[in-house]
Formats: structure tokens, sequence, C-alpha cells
């Protein structure tokens, strides 16, 4: 196995080690089953709800020791758009979501969580103005919802690999309900 020092500041080769040498081009769409806090829609975000998924515990390089718990961060960040929705849909519903971190320690959490992902990977594409369909029928409205361009995006299948590789499911597994606690909160 060839190692190399990846970003975890460990030195092992994974499949996300080459995030960069997979950048992928893309375009955006309006997929409205994930436009919309419709219950009828929560099978989209279920498995990233509860944090089932992106939990890894990577082995130790010279196979001595305990095996490292990680969580790779674009699933992480999907858990927290999903708590997000989930905070939505129950104000929604008249369930009052706190203020603040002092009232719930979780969705605020995930607030600054995607702020500092959005800006961490800076995406310079320069988005057009469209027509969209209006709330009412035969209406448009203009609006830059970024489906019109070309996007270079880091291929996430690699992630996925390293998930398939060290997570739950691996020879490596471990107890997503007892092993990675998620912040207290809703």
């Amino acid at each position: 196995m060839k190692h190399s020092h990846n970003e975890l500041g460990e030195a092992h080769s994974t499949p996300a080690n080459s995030w960069n040498k997979n950048v992928v081009e893309r375009v955006f769409y309006r997929d409205l089953r994930y436009m919309t806090l419709d219950h009828d829609m929560d099978y989209l975000w279920q498995e990233h709800l509860f944090m089932a998924t992106g939990n890894i515990r990577i082995p130790p390089q010279d196979g001595e020791g305990n095996a490292s718990l990680k969580s790779i961060a674009m699933f992480h960040q999907m858990h927290c758009l999903a708590k997000l929705r989930l905070v939505l849909q129950e104000a929604r519903e008249g369930i009052k979501p706190g203020l603040d971190w002092k009232n719930d320690a979780h969705w605020p959490h995930c607030f600054d969580m995607l702020r500092m992902s959005i800006l961490c990977y800076a995406d310079p594409t320069l988005e057009s103005v469209s027509l969209q369909p209006g709330p009412r029928e035969g209406t448009f409205v203009k609006v830059i919802d970024g489906a019109a361009e070309k996007r270079y995006c880091r291929d996430s299948s690699p992630l996925y690999e390293l998930e398939r590789r060290y997570g739950p499911n691996s020879e490596y597994r471990h107890n997503t309900n007892t092993d990675f606690e998620v912040a207290p909160g809703r």
C-alpha cells in the first residue's frame, strides 16, 4: 500500500486524497423534490439526518493500537443541511427552534458549519439571472438559481468509496449510535 500524508495529518493513503485529480464538470438543475419542506420528501434526507453516513474508523498505519474515528466533512455538511430542513419543518408546525446555541446546541452549529464550508470552497462561478415560474400560475420571476452555468466540482465518488472501505459496514465497523455523538438539541 502506498502511504502519503493526507489532509487529516496522518500518513495514510485513502480515496479522499485523490479529490483534486477528479474534478468533474456539472451543470446544476432545479430539483423540486429538494425544494420543499413537505414530509413526502423526507426520505431524500433520512440517511443524513442522524449522521448515519460518513462516519469512518481509519486503522492505525502500523496495525497497532486503536483506529481513529473520523467523520467525512461532505457527509457532515449534508447532515447539517438535513437538520436545518427538519428545524424549518418543525418551526412551520409551531415548534419554536430557539434563538441560538444557548437554546439548542445543534442547529446553530450547523449554520456555522455550512457557512464555513461555503467560504472554504469559495465557488467562483458567475451565475446568471434567469426567468423561472412564479408563485402564481402564468407568472414568472427573475432569479439567480445557478442552474445555467458549468461548474467544476470535486468528484464525490472517492468519499463514498472511503466510507465503503472504512465505514460501519466494513471490516473496521463501528457502532454509529455509541461511537459518534451528535450535539444535543434538535
